[in-house]
């Protein structure tokens, strides 16, 4: 499996976590459910922005 399919945003949102996590930083994002959280990305590296 890819990250892309395991994250429900698709894609883009698939890129960015796997910036995220090659880079050692914090994913900042409106839609959190669009991340696969748990999955392919941990709770600890998003910021949720409102």
């Amino acid at each position: 499996m890819t990250v892309a399919t395991l994250t429900p945003g698709g894609r883009g949102a698939a890129q960015s976590v796997v910036e995220t996590n090659e880079r050692g930083v914090l994913l900042a994002t409106t839609t959190p459910d669009d991340l696969g959280i748990g999955v392919v990305v941990h709770a600890d590296d998003v910021d949720v922005l409102s």
